[in-house]
């Protein structure tokens, strides 16, 4: 889709998951709760696909439309490793190995293994630069200061002349 104020393309609608949640009646204590995946199967990792979306479920739809734009294939015809689940799309593009990497931390099967969110993969991109955190200033340590409490003076009374 193009954005209509900058007319930048933008990827809208991954991750849609609704969620509902069963009315349960007295007899039936308890709430029972059911998540629906929409979406395209072929975009969406296999914990989405179970109803168990993570964070990182739409980093791997965005990979899947990279490799898709390199490939020229549906991710669906793309075959995929036995032993790990990975998809299998390398040769079918050239690409460099860079880029690559990238792509296939994004399409991790296992999700604790792709980018957590947007700005690290843009970041891996070398599209931003990483966020560094200044180091807190120590707080100001109270000061102990002396109160000094004036005392006052008698005063020499003054003599009144006597002319």
């Amino acid at each position: 889709m193009r954005r209509k104020s900058d007319k930048k393309i933008v990827l809208i609608d991954f991750g849609a998951v609704k969620e509902i949640n069963v009315l349960t009646t007295a007899n039936q204590p308890g709430t029972t709760t059911l998540t629906v995946a929409v979406g395209t199967p072929e975009y969406m990792p296999s914990e989405q696909a179970i109803g168990k979306p993570k964070l990182s479920s739409d980093i791997y739809a965005v990979g899947m439309v990279g490799i898709k734009a390199l490939t020229g294939k549906n991710p669906g015809n793309l075959p995929k490793d036995p032993n790990t689940g990975n998809v299998i799309w390398r040769n079918e593009a050239q690409v460099s190995n860079y880029l690559a990497n990238i792509l296939d931390r994004m399409v991790h099967e296992y999700f604790p293994q792709r980018y957590e969110n947007a700005k690290e993969v843009l970041e891996a991109l070398g599209l931003t630069t990483p966020t560094i955190r200044p180091k807190p200033k120590p707080a100001p340590q109270p000061t102990q200061t002396k109160t000094v409490v004036a005392k006052p003076q008698p005063q020499p009374q003054l003599k009144p002349n006597k002319s």
